[in-house]
């Protein structure tokens, strides 16, 4: 019974012992995962529409929101967006730089 007993602790240990290395890791990658986000940050952009199709000489309403692509919070870093528009064919219609 003390061979058990004796077995049973060393299992024990392990397994207190390999938690304790797997939280050592995550936390590492964790900040490394973070300092990479610092270093090269990713932008997405949401456009909103009033419409999803629109014919000729319709007034176009949209709005622009510029987010960071790993958290989606609003970026204050660029102030200019590209617009381009579409004809049916996927053809350039429209380009404006736009504030």
């Amino acid at each position: 019974m003390s061979r058990f007993k004796d077995k049973l602790i060393l299992l024990l240990l392990m397994i207190a012992a390999t938690a304790r290395a797997q939280e050592k890791f995550s936390a590492t990658l964790a900040e490394k995962i973070k300092d990479y986000s610092r270093k090269n940050s990713t932008e997405k952009l949401f456009v909103h529409t009033d419409r999803e199709f629109y014919l000729a000489g319709e007034i176009l309403w949209f709005k622009i929101y510029e987010v960071d692509g790993s958290q989606h919070k609003p970026l204050p870093l660029n102030r200019v967006a590209y617009v381009e528009l579409l004809d049916k064919n996927n053809q350039p219609v429209v380009q404006q730089r736009l504030p």
